[in-house]
């Protein structure tokens, strides 16, 4: 089994990579800087080529709203189109989320959605407009 860890350079993704790999997990990381790039697709075919599993544990370079929101629907649709061209069976989504609880104002914030609410509306959408099967998409939200 190879599970491939995008964002695997981040702080979360490479103690990821580093702790699979402990256990005899085939995993590599996938990031800009090994010359992965989610939003131009540059590199996603060749990282993608034999997963298993992905771990999407890419995040946005800008706090903006516009541009957050940008780079999450572009990035998200890139590596669904790549993982599906690739045979890719299950995605797995790592999100931050303050101490297992929802964030205050949630179900207000859900109705106009900003940052990371519109990050997890954009890759719902996605997801259920996809290839894959149902059930090959997971999000895990976990304290940051």
């Amino acid at each position: 089994m190879k599970i491939v860890i995008m964002g695997g350079s981040g702080r979360v993704g490479a103690n990821l990579v580093d702790l699979l790999s402990k256990k005899g997990v085939t995993v590599s990381a996938a990031s800009r800087r090994t010359g992965v790039d989610a939003v131009t697709g540059a590199g996603l075919d060749a990282a993608l080529a034999g997963a298993d599993i992905v771990v999407d544990e890419l995040n946005s370079p800008s706090f903006e709203d516009e541009a957050a929101l940008r780079f999450f629907e572009t990035a998200t649709s890139n590596l669904l189109a790549a993982e599906a061209a690739a045979g890719v069976g299950q995605h797995i989504a790592l999100r931050p989320c303050r101490g297992g609880r929802a964030p205050p104002g949630l179900a207000r914030r859900l109705e106009r959605p900003q940052g990371g609410a519109q990050t997890m509306l954009c890759e719902g959408r996605a997801t259920r407009n996809s290839a894959p099967p149902p059930g090959a998409f997971n999000t895990v939200m976990a304290p940051p």
